[in-house]
């Protein structure tokens, strides 16, 4: 049987020369490892190469044959990562923010590895390489696999390819014990509403308390310790098709049951899809069940909002002819203060019903739909059109007024004007120009109080949708004396 005298010298980057103990002689009795090759452990190194020496001894142990030296070139290990932090920031998830500090030096350094090794089990990559930020460093991780076993958590500092360093040996161990998640519930889901019946509910109710949403646990396992209730959310799917998520909220015990109104809520939701979610809480170092879902369900359709119209009185040009009675051969511009009514666009709202009462109680419907990219006016059923070179339309022609008033000098004036009804739709706007005219100041300078001035007696404004998700507002109405 051959045997091998092996030594082994580290040697520094400043060129010192430091024997490495290794087992001197192979292939004895004692050691009888033939296969000319050995492991030793350098996780301590600090040379830049290591020198091998092997001998051949003769047949008579002491003889000495051939011999051969060879150096070998030593990776530096990066930096051992300290201990990692870990925190669970919401106890009703096993998803824990991990954090660290980086190591002295990075250089050579690709990123850190996460290791999790459950207690008799071996250790698994958690998630994936997290690159070098520099400084301190943290992730979220899931823990949802070893929930209820106790884990060591360690970092691993990789070193990049062809850098020359190696990875370095496991970090400082944290050692902790995952919290058991409470049992999945069964639960009965009810709603205070039928999405099939026609019984929209008012805007207001849709976005704050007007939806409840029931869970009925449906056996002892399902209703929660002490301390802890239900929780609810929503995955909503939006008339484009996206899902946006409806905040976690608690619910409330009654009867045996637990109730949610849901609050908050964009009315731009009615008549879409919606998938409820509970869970109980958590409670007593145990972390909260997994959610458990009601299947789709689909929101009620809402009723629009009125409109909330405001009066004001503005100051008017007014054209007027006027003159010796039968001769109104004259034109001047008179200053006239009439009535304005205002309102803004309604939430999900696109078209616009308003009926204009004169004083003769003859009605004219005026629809003003802006599904489109400008406002349609239509007025009894015909399309108009704005004033050239202004926004305003004209939507109900006014009857001719006629009157009279005294100089100074005695004599008497007749005069004669026809306003109209306009209305503007702007920056979601709508105001309505009455010709309701109470007071003018002539060409003269003269004011005149007007007790003929009534045109319209009545505005009746309704907001509608084109869509079936809506249905129209109660009338907003308005009248004059």
């Amino acid at each position: 049987m051959p045997h091998y005298s092996v030594k082994l010298t580290g040697i520094t980057a400043a060129g010192a020369r430091i024997g490495i103990p290794v087992n001197e002689v192979y292939g004895t009795q004692e050691n009888p490892n033939t296969s000319q090759w050995f492991t030793i452990n350098a996780d301590d190194w600090q040379y830049a190469e290591v020198e091998l020496t092997v001998t051949r001894l003769g047949q008579e142990y002491g003889e000495v044959g051939l011999s051969t030296t060879k150096k070998y070139a030593v990776k530096q290990r990066l930096e051992r990562p300290g201990q990692p932090l870990v925190i669970n920031p919401d106890t009703n998830e096993l998803e824990y923010t991990i954090g660290w500090s980086a190591i002295g030096s990075e250089n050579g350094c690709a990123g850190y590895q996460i290791y999790v090794q459950p207690e008799g089990e071996t250790a698994a990559a958690l998630g994936e390489l997290v690159p070098v930020r520099g400084g301190t460093c943290s992730v979220s991780r899931s823990l949802e696999d070893y929930a209820g076993k106790t884990i060591d958590l360690y970092l691993v500092a990789v070193a990049a390819d062809d850098s020359g360093y190696a990875d370095s040996p496991n970090g400082i161990v944290y050692t902790m014990t995952v919290p058991m998640r409470l049992n999945t519930p069964s639960v009965k889901w009810s709603y205070n509403w039928n999405a099939t019946a026609n019984n929209p509910i008012p805007a207001a109710g849709f976005r704050s308390g007007g939806l409840q949403v029931t869970v009925t646990p449906e056996n002892e396992a399902s209703v929660p310790p002490g301390g802890s209730t239900y929780l609810l959310r929503a995955k909503i799917t939006g008339p484009d098709g996206t899902t946006v998520t409806y905040p976690v909220s608690a619910m409330s015990e009654s009867g045996g049951s637990y109730v949610c109104s849901l609050t908050d809520l964009d009315t731009k939701y009615a008549g879409c899809s919606v998938r409820f979610e509970a869970r109980i809480s958590q409670s007593a170092g145990q972390v909260s069940s997994v959610w458990v879902s009601s299947g789709d369900v689909v929101f009620p359709r809402v009723k629009l909002e009125a409109p909330s119209a405001s009066l004001a009185n503005v100051n008017e040009t007014l054209a007027v002819s006027y003159g010796p009675m039968n001769r109104l051969i004259n034109t001047a511009e008179w200053d006239a203060q009439l009535t304005a009514l205002s309102w803004d666009e309604v939430a999900e709202a696109d078209l616009y019903r308003i009926e204009l009462t004169d004083k003769d109680d003859k009605s004219t419907t005026v629809t003003v739909d802006m599904s489109g990219n400008l406002p349609e006016i239509i007025i009894n059923g015909q399309n108009t059109f704005a004033v050239a070179g202004d926004d305003w339309y004209t939507v109900k022609k006014g009857s001719a007024v006629n009157g009279r008033y005294s100089l100074t000098n005695g004599s008497i004036r007749y005069y004669s004007y026809q306003p109209d009804t306009m209305l503007q739709v702007k920056d979601g706007t709508f105001t309505l120009k009455l010709p309701n005219i109470f007071s003018v100041v002539t060409h003269e300078n003269q004011t005149l109080q007007l007790t003929n001035g009534i045109q319209i007696s009545r505005v009746t404004v309704i907001a509608d949708s084109k869509s079936d998700r809506y249905t129209e507002s109660d009338p907003a109405e308005r009248r004059f004396f």
